[in-house]
């Protein structure tokens, strides 16, 4: 959910994406969703850079994804 309260459904990775690009983003789990997703969407989306889906061709938003991935262990 943004700051005016506009939600959206979204997968771990693609939250997080959004969740990093919005101003006081809050994650709230969905149905259907796994215990610690929310929570996995709120670490990850901290830990990317705002508007990465946007970034230069150069850039590979799914190796900056798998690198957090792998540096928390998962």
């Amino acid at each position: 959910m943004d700051q005016l309260g506009a939600e959206t459904l979204a997968c771990v990775r693609h939250g997080a994406v959004l969740y990093a690009s919005l101003l006081e983003p809050h994650v709230y789990p969905g149905p259907g969703g796994r215990d610690g997703d929310a929570a996995e969407v709120h670490h990850l989306g901290r830990a990317l850079r705002p508007f990465a889906f946007a970034a230069d061709e150069d850039h590979d938003i799914t190796r900056e994804i798998e690198t957090y991935l792998r540096y928390r262990g998962a």
